[in-house]
């Protein structure tokens, strides 16, 4: 709705502007106070959390390059490995 609002009021045959007066028009809608606290608190989880998963990311292509190479040459067999996932 606020970008068929904006496409409305724009103006420029090329490229459409916003003016200061139009933009001074338009209302902008702002969250009550306890809504961005709990839109906050969710996003700086999920931030985190990605944060860590990068991290683990990282480390992970770390030892696959460190492993990759030994692997390949021989150097390390894992024929006979048993693979384990623990959750």
């Amino acid at each position: 709705m606020w970008l068929k609002h904006l496409t409305i009021t724009g103006t420029g045959t090329t490229q459409q502007q916003l003016t200061v007066p139009d933009f001074k028009k338009t209302e902008i809608l702002v969250p009550k106070i306890d809504i961005m606290k709990s839109f906050s608190e969710i996003a700086n989880v999920l931030y985190e959390k990605i944060l860590f998963l990068k991290r683990e990311n990282d480390k992970l292509m770390q030892i696959r390059d460190s492993i990759l190479p030994k692997l390949m040459s021989g150097e390390i067999d894992v024929s006979e490995a048993e693979v384990r996932c623990e959750r």
